[in-house]
């Protein structure tokens, strides 16, 4: 049992510590950050289409507002081969991009060693850009992501939209 002065109330008897309390509040006020995208994939010209259109806002308790901008990176055997980057939205924690963008695939390798990451960055005039999140989707990858990524990979030329939860 807690003291009193260290419960959220201490009148009802609650038995929550505050520093927990102040955390679960604070995530459900300030939600992790979220990416919205489309993507499709043509096998008859062997390239990616990822259209990233907005991010949920998100909290940083050093700043205010940011600078975000999201970079993606065509991935093969873990190796990135391509980097795509949407320009960045100033003083804002609630950015809409909707850009589309482009990655030709590695021929005749098929999607088994293919995979896309997606980074929400910070931009800094002064220093280095702080990542906000980060998301990586493919056929290796496992985890709610994995949905996704199969959609697309079962329709193919058809745009599928999904928000995914970016990992810090």
């Amino acid at each position: 049992m807690l003291p009193p002065s260290s419960r959220v109330n201490g009148a009802t008897g609650s038995d929550v510590p505050w520093p927990l309390c102040m955390a679960k509040s604070l995530s459900l006020l300030f939600p992790t950050p979220k990416l919205a995208f489309l993507m499709s994939f043509s096998h008859f010209r062997e390239v990616f289409n990822s259209s990233v259109q907005s991010s949920v806002s998100y909290f940083n308790f050093t700043v205010s507002v940011s600078d975000p901008y999201v970079k993606i990176y065509l991935l093969y055997n873990g190796q990135r081969i391509a980097k795509k980057k949407t320009h960045v939205k100033k003083r804002t924690l609630n950015p809409v991009f909707n850009e589309s963008f482009l990655f030709d695939v590695p021929c005749n390798e098929g999607l088994t060693n293919i995979s896309l990451e997606f980074l929400l960055l910070d931009w800094d005039r002064v220093t280095k850009n702080e990542v906000i999140g980060r998301l990586e989707l493919g056929a290796k990858i496992a985890g709610a992501e994995t949905h996704h990524w199969n959609e697309v990979m079962n329709c193919p030329r058809k745009q599928i939209a999904e928000w995914h939860k970016l990992k810090e």
